[in-house]
Formats: C-alpha cells, structure tokens, sequence
C-alpha cells in the first residue's frame, strides 16, 4: 500500500528451487528473464540453466565445448536472452519462447537500460 506516510512493502516466500549451480566466495553469478523463462549462470559451471516460469522446469545447456564457464548473461527489450562463456569463445541467443536463435564464437550480449554487466567479462 502507498500512501502519504510511510509505506511497507510484504513478501512471502512462493516456491523453493534447487539449481545445479556452483556457489561459493569466488562465483559470480550471471541472470536475466524474459516474459517466460528466467536464465542464471555462474563463473564456476559450464553449462547455464533456463527456468519455465510456469511450472518450474529447469533445463541445463551450453552453447560451446570444453572447459569454458559462463561469464555473462544479458537480456533486451524484445525478449532475446544472450548467454556468452570464456572471454570472447562463444555465445547463444534465446527467443522469448525459449528457442535458439544464434549462437557462435566470439562475444556478444544485449544491452538496455535495465541491465548490468561486469566490465572484466568484456574484452
């Protein structure tokens, strides 16, 4: 509720979801969503996971092969994901309905006014 005073602001936890991600001190993690998935990655695993908003389903993916871990994950306006890993070895572009769209060598990452990257991920 707002109001002219003071305002409060409530949240109950919904649903509980073990992700098969790596955390620790030295991980940093990587998400972004679009109107049906969300998308998370970390510096310590090789494979992303995209989470169904509608019923939770998780599935694990790479883009490249070998030991490269995940150093960005990036979103626009339009729905397109973008999952890149190693510092310039590949990315992957995912449509809002959850489908590739592109993928390759090099970097690439959507940028918008709502996201934010770590400059060290970029070269």
């Amino acid at each position: 509720m707002i109001s002219g005073g003071d305002d409060s602001v409530s949240a109950a936890l919904f649903k509980t979801v073990a992700l098969p991600l790596t955390g620790g001190t030295a991980t940093e993690a990587s998400m972004a969503a679009n109107s049906n998935f969300l998308y998370i990655g970390t510096n310590q695993d090789q494979l992303a996971v995209q989470v169904k908003k509608s019923n939770f389903a998780i599935i694990q993916f790479s883009e490249v092969s070998g030991p490269y871990n995940v150093t960005s994950i990036t979103a626009d306006q339009y729905g397109f994901v973008t999952v890149t890993w190693g510092k310039g070895v590949g990315f992957y572009v995912i449509n809002k309905n959850g489908q590739a769209q592109d993928g390759g060598g090099g970097d690439l990452f959507m940028l918008n006014t709502s996201v934010a990257i770590l400059p060290s991920s970029v070269e």
